[in-house]
């Protein structure tokens, strides 16, 4: 059974003086979990320089709402297109610098990256999404970004940065599994967010995600 909040630690309450967790599972609803968990996010990178990108997407007066995750529909698509810029920056460092000798990141990788891009971007009903993932160009295209965010995590604002897109796949992953109904990537997803509630002063969502 699925309650809001403030009604789920009642009916935990409930349920374990019942000795009733056999019978009754309360869950927490992901939708308002959601909106805490963005708002948490947007918090850690107050004074960034993120809401003024917001406001490039969004009208100024609307940006307060947003970035305290109950515009929640605007706010996801606010991290999802500021998760797409960064990458893209990220890429194109790996593409200007990354050479034969250095790397062995060759030009037909990249080719054979484009052929994945278009192919998803034209929806084609012969592609094969399994044969992408064990793509060699993209393992080693994505060593080379985790490479890269490490080198640049040594100095502080990268780091904030990398980590507020950690927290961006965390939303994903969350999001996934909400619709797959996947209880236990639900299970892993909250586990992660324990530490942002805890540190955005979430304290309410803090404690109901730890039960």
């Amino acid at each position: 059974m699925t309650f809001d909040q403030p009604l789920y630690l009642k009916a935990m309450e409930i349920v374990l003086s019942k000795d009733l967790i056999s019978v009754v599972l309360p869950r927490l609803w992901g939708f308002h979990t959601l909106m805490s968990a963005v708002g948490s996010i947007f918090d850690t990178m107050r004074g960034s320089g993120c809401s003024e990108a917001c406001e490039q997407i969004y009208a100024t007066n609307s940006v307060p709402n947003i970035l305290s995750g109950h515009a929640i529909a605007r706010a996801l698509r606010c991290l999802h297109l500021l998760d797409a810029a960064l990458h893209v920056k990220l890429l194109q460092q790996i593409i200007d610098k990354c050479t034969e000798d250095e790397c062995g990141f060759t030009s037909s990788d990249l080719e054979k990256l484009r052929k994945i891009v278009t192919s998803v971007d034209n929806e084609e009903e012969d592609h094969d999404v399994m044969e992408d993932i064990k793509s060699e160009s993209l393992t080693r295209l994505n060593d080379q970004l985790q490479g890269l965010k490490s080198d640049l995590a040594v100095c502080r604002t990268p780091r904030l940065w990398l980590q507020f897109l950690d927290y961006i796949d965390i939303i994903h992953q969350f999001i996934a599994a909400e619709r797959l109904r996947n209880w236990n990537l639900h299970l892993e997803s909250c586990s992660i967010l324990l530490n942002l509630f805890a540190a955005t002063g979430h304290h309410h969502y803090a404690e109901s995600c730890r039960l």
